[in-house]
């Protein structure tokens, strides 16, 4: 029973790429197309156009209260060492 199937696997895996370069084809030639379009005597006038609306987005507030918190006097240390400059 092996035996029979390990030869079908090995006849199927020899035969696949028989009948792939059977059916390769010859691919069909490409056509350049060219599409020429004329403006010489149209007068074309645009304009700028904006949204009709306006999307804002912002975080939103948790109630949770802020994790981050700026070190007193870090403000007047921050100008003062900008002048030291």
């Amino acid at each position: 029973m092996r035996k029979l199937f390990a030869l079908m696997a090995m006849c199927a895996l020899i035969a696949t790429p028989l009948f792939a370069q059977a059916q390769v084809d010859e691919p069909a030639p490409l056509v350049q197309r060219r599409v020429v379009i004329n403006f010489e005597d149209e007068v074309i006038e645009s304009g700028t156009q904006g949204p009709l609306l306006v999307v804002l987005s912002a975080p939103r507030r948790s109630g949770h209260p802020s994790i981050i918190k700026v070190r007193e006097r870090f403000t007047r240390r921050v100008l003062l060492s900008g002048n030291e400059l």
